[in-house]
């Protein structure tokens, strides 16, 4: 019997019964899939139900509504009175039903424990060395040797006018790509200014910040006041002297902004899916057209793109003019002029910040940002070769992988080299470890590996021990 997919659409067009169960059987299936996935958080399943909800199974649920309401009209228009009223009628039942599991999963979230049990039964031997996060401690912004973000931050101190023209002049980055780009590839791993990473089979480099005395990794890359301002919260939630309650009321506060530089080594942007993007080629003037979402907040989203190369600029603050993208456009122009000009070692060395390179042995950090579970790690090492970097992480008394796609892609980084190993060079990265709970400690092994260019077996490189928590919140 050949049943084709118009027969199969007709039975369940034609059918009094068939798109109310179809309905309610995803439902059915989509509200403990969500439970399993927020129980689950942070292992490969969790991400793979990630995908399954997010990207088919809610779609799929909103797709059998809309065809229930369809299969009524359906019938109704064939004169098939009895299955179309009883279609119809299931509508307002399963509109129900779904706002019932609705309310399940916000119960669910809002009174559902936040616990996972991961650390219970968990102790630190007595015979273990184990070492205790430092907190993060962001000083003040200023600088010398983040001459990028003393421009951006010096642009917007001028109040911004309606001119929203930006002229994509980055010539020094556009010979560099044509004529060296292993020399630009080498400066960029070697810079801690930088971030060099790969996301879907694409390879990135994120424009660090450096806020007090180390430099600042962003997993999603943007930085904002609140980051460089160390008192924008006290002028936030405490009021200004004239009672009102806004980030800008002090004359000395750093206006508002959210920004990101990235460039997108392998011909394509790290943020691709903006609705508010506009292109550009090397050397052209556009209008930027701002979205507007909100009346003192003004966004863009500048792409250049140069051959192989994608020049991204995410700019967000309070007037048209684009002050923080062409802040940004000068200051990489003149960061790469040298290298373009001489592209060498010695000239990569020459335009390294202060303190690049350390002299001495391999060492790891981890400190603590914020709450439980996230951390930053601050490495110095130097593989001998060039390669990529990142972190595992184990549970120290039974060797338990904790969180692992999820440290991976987030700590993964290509990191400078050389044939000297007393020169030591920096990675810095943002984590969570979810496994585990809030006030329950336990001994966490963390190895930094290195993948070598060269396409040798991956090897570890160094590790150490730390009384960390987990990330106890759903």
């Amino acid at each position: 019997m050949n049943v084709g997919p118009k027969k199969i659409l007709l039975a369940y067009f034609n059918s009094w019964w068939l798109p109310m169960v179809t309905f309610m059987a995803l439902l059915f299936i989509f509200v403990p899939a969500q439970l399993a996935r927020w129980l689950l958080i942070g292992t490969t399943f969790s991400r793979l139900l990630d995908m399954v909800l997010l990207g088919g199974l809610l779609g799929c649920v909103g797709l059998s509504f809309l065809l229930l309401v369809a299969a009524g009209i359906w019938n109704l228009v064939k004169k098939r009175w009895a299955k179309g009223i009883v279609n119809l009628a299931m509508v307002p039942v399963c509109w129900a039903c779904a706002l019932s599991a609705y309310s399940l999963l916000l119960l669910a979230a809002t009174f559902g424990t936040d616990e996972d049990h991961f650390s219970d039964n968990l102790v630190i031997p007595d015979n273990m060395t184990v070492t205790e996060p430092a907190p993060c401690i962001y000083a003040a912004p200023g600088d010398s040797q983040d001459t990028f973000q003393r421009a951006l931050v010096d642009a917007l101190k001028h109040p911004g006018g309606d001119d929203a023209s930006v002229t994509a002049e980055i010539p020094s980055l556009m010979r560099l790509e044509e004529k060296n780009p292993q020399i630009l590839r080498r400066y960029l791993e070697t810079n801690p200014a930088w971030r060099v990473f790969k996301e879907e089979g694409a390879v990135f480099a994120a424009r660090r910040w450096r806020i007090g005395s180390a430099w600042n990794t962003r997993f999603v890359g943007f930085f904002t006041n609140r980051e460089i301002d160390p008192d924008w919260s006290s002028r936030l939630f405490g009021g200004a002297s004239d009672g009102s309650d806004t980030e800008t009321d002090s004359p000395a506060a750093i206006p508002k902004f959210r920004t990101r530089c990235s460039i997108g080594l392998s011909g394509k942007p790290w943020m691709a899916d903006v609705t508010f993007t506009t292109h550009l080629r090397a050397g052209e003037a556009k209008q930027v057209v701002p979205d507007q979402k909100r009346p003192t907040e003004r966004c863009s989203h500048c792409v250049i793109a140069t051959g192989d190369l994608v020049l991204e600029i995410f700019d967000e603050s309070d007037s048209n003019e684009r002050r923080l993208t062409n802040a940004a456009l000068v200051e990489l122009n003149d960061e790469f002029r040298p290298l373009a000009e001489s592209p060498t070692w010695e000239t990569i060395e020459a335009c390294l910040p202060a303190g690049s390179i350390k002299q001495g042995v391999d060492s790891f950090d981890l400190l603590k940002r914020g709450t439980d579970g996230y951390y930053v790690s601050e490495t110095w090492l130097n593989p001998g070769e060039p390669g990529m970097i990142y972190l595992k992480a184990f549970e120290a008394t039974h060797g338990t992988p904790l969180s692992v796609d999820r440290i991976k892609r987030t700590t993964s980084e290509w990191i400078g080299w050389s044939a000297d190993p007393a020169e030591q060079f920096f990675s810095s990265s943002d984590f969570t470890i979810y496994e585990g709970d809030f006030e329950k400690p336990y001994a966490t092994r963390i190895e930094v590996w290195f993948v070598p260019d060269s396409r040798g077996p991956e090897r570890k490189l160094i590790e150490t021990i730390f009384k960390i928590n987990g990330f106890h919140g759903r």
